[in-house]
């Protein structure tokens, strides 16, 4: 399990999302799934990690779960 508190989202070329620990640099997993170019990424809520959604140039928005990586 990891940290809920700091979490470190980055969007890639190969249209993922990958989370980081910021104070160690941990991977902690991926988020695949999206077709095209990620063009915007955001927690649900600054108080709460669990969710993060992905806007992308496949024309969908997901929601994703950061405890289970889907």
């Amino acid at each position: 399990m990891h940290d809920e508190i700091s979490m470190l989202a980055v969007s890639l070329s190969t249209n993922a999302l990958k989370f980081y620990a910021p104070a160690t640099g941990q991977y902690l997993g991926e988020c695949t799934g999206h077709t095209g170019s990620i063009h915007e990424i955001a927690f649900s809520a600054p108080s709460s990690l669990q969710v993060i959604c992905s806007c992308s140039g496949d024309g969908t928005i997901r929601a994703w779960d950061t405890r289970s990586f889907k």
